[in-house]
């Protein structure tokens, strides 16, 4: 039996190797290589196969949707095999059984077993006509199945990053596994945003301006995101290129480029507090402590020590 592997929430910014997927996931490299054929995309067609995080999500995420969906009208669920089916029409027969129901039964076209499912009268009728039209098995309840044609309708697939940035970031991620896990992902976080920033470019076409466009990205959006956050930004893509600079085939980088995500003081300065505070007068605070109740010695404590606060500066 199929499982849905709901519970495995992959981390998008990852990069996975197979050996990752396997592991995360509990499985096989057979079901691995059935996941390629099925939909599942490799950041490239190099070995060893890497998978970014954000497409295991997508196509899990599609998986259990399609597996989840009600049965259009010709298809059938084989137990044996695990997966919907559709048999030929012609090899469909309807079984009347008094008081219990009609039943569509045929061969299941994998492993030839008989598969069957319960129908309405309605339903019943179309069944019946299907062999005598010349309609293809898949189409003929296009218009009417749960899972619609949606022409115009379905998007591409999102774009994947060049495979050679996903390598080259599964690599940073080797390279900073001796840290936390929350500081890795803060480091991926990052430069994900940089990468979206520059449309998923590849890191071996930048240049020193790009850092410089990227910085003033970060100034800019000071106010949607705090100064803390734009800093740690700032110093995870001069850490990340400090780095990358010194590695096989990106020796060629301009080795300025480190530099210009360095965040200008005036920018990040906090404003001046203000120098003057509103203070309650002698007359205000003996109003509110005559105010307040005295009638316990818990609330004449409570008076006792608002103003002895007041006296004291405490």
């Amino acid at each position: 039996m199929s499982r849905s592997y709901r519970g495995i929430r992959p981390k998008a910014n990852r990069v996975h190797s197979v050996e990752d997927v396997m592991e995360l996931y509990d499985t096989c490299r057979n079901t691995i290589t059935n996941w390629v054929k099925g939909g599942l995309r490799p950041v490239d067609h190099r070995q060893p196969q890497l998978f970014r995080g954000s497409e295991l999500k997508r196509f899990h995420d599609h998986m259990h949707k399609m597996r989840y969906r009600p049965l259009s009208l010709l298809e059938f669920k084989c137990l044996p095999c695990g997966t919907r089916v559709t048999p030929t029409p012609e090899k469909l027969f309807i079984s009347r059984l008094h008081g219990r129901g009609l039943w569509a039964i045929a061969p299941c076209p994998l492993c030839e077993r008989i598969v069957r499912k319960v129908i309405s009268e309605t339903l019943c009728d179309e069944l019946e006509s299907y062999p005598e039209s010349n309609i293809a098995p898949g189409l003929v309840d296009e218009h009417k199945g749960a899972m619609q044609a949606g022409v115009g309708k379905v998007g591409p697939l999102p774009t994947l990053s060049p495979g050679d940035n996903e390598r080259i970031i599964y690599e940073y991620q080797l390279y900073g596994a001796c840290n936390d896990e929350k500081t890795v992902d803060a480091h991926l976080a990052s430069l994900r945003d940089f990468e979206a920033y520059h449309n998923g470019r590849n890191l071996r076409s930048l240049q020193p301006a790009d850092a410089a466009k990227y910085r003033g990205y970060l100034i800019a959006s000071l106010g949607e995101m705090s100064r803390s956050t734009i800093q740690h930004r700032a110093a995870h893509m001069a850490q990340f290129f400090r780095w990358l600079v010194e590695q096989d085939g990106y020796r060629k980088l301009n080795k300025t480029i480190c530099d210009n995500f360095k965040l200008p003081k005036g920018a990040m300065a906090q404003a001046p507090r203000s120098a003057v505070r509103d203070w309650p007068t002698t007359d205000e605070v003996c109003r509110m402590v005559s105010c307040a109740p005295a009638s316990t010695l818990f609330q004449r404590r409570d008076r006792a020590i608002v103003a002895a606060s007041f006296l004291l500066g405490t």
